[in-house]
């Protein structure tokens, strides 16, 4: 298969995967969808990631240890509730999802967040979970690591980086 037909199938998965979680998110009572992501958006969190997290986990907020009787409900509630000191109903966040990301207003906060992080559990893929707050120039990380759930936060220089 020549390169220019499998560059068209990768265009066509990702706008299809695209389009799924824009209605996906577009059905969620608790935000309301503004628009995907701007390519500052997605940078500024990819960049802060790697420099971050993957180079040096030395650079966390807090930390939650995991023991034999630490629950996923346990590590649920720790990261909601670091959350929710930060963002509030009405805040614009983005939430990324590798090559994207999408641009929303939260309703209800404490709902949207829960049930973003019940879907990880649900689906056993761990729960690493992160956005940016457009409101508070944050970026909130959480990395669920094998003996600890790391927070990272980081707050930006508006004045340098426009991310609406």
């Amino acid at each position: 298969m020549n390169q220019s037909i499998q560059n068209r199938k990768a265009e066509i998965l990702l706008r299809n995967r695209k389009n799924k979680i824009f209605e996906e998110y577009d059905k969620n009572k608790y935000c309301k969808v503004i628009d995907f992501s701007k390519d500052v958006a997605i940078n500024l969190y990819s960049e802060y990631f790697k420099e971050t997290i993957k180079t040096n986990n030395n650079f966390f907020t807090s930390k939650l240890q995991l023991n034999g009787l630490t629950s996923k409900k346990d590590i649920k509630n720790w990261i909601l509730n670091n959350i929710l000191i930060h963002t509030v109903d009405n805040n614009i966040i983005n939430i990324l999802f590798g090559e994207f990301g999408l641009r929303l207003e939260l309703v209800n906060s404490e709902n949207f967040f829960s049930n973003e992080l019940q879907k990880k559990i649900d689906s056993h893929v761990g729960l690493d979970y992160g956005y940016i707050n457009e409101n508070k120039y944050i970026i909130q990380i959480f990395s669920d690591e094998e003996h600890y759930v790391y927070e990272y936060l980081k707050k930006w220089d508006e004045s340098n980086v426009l991310i609406r």
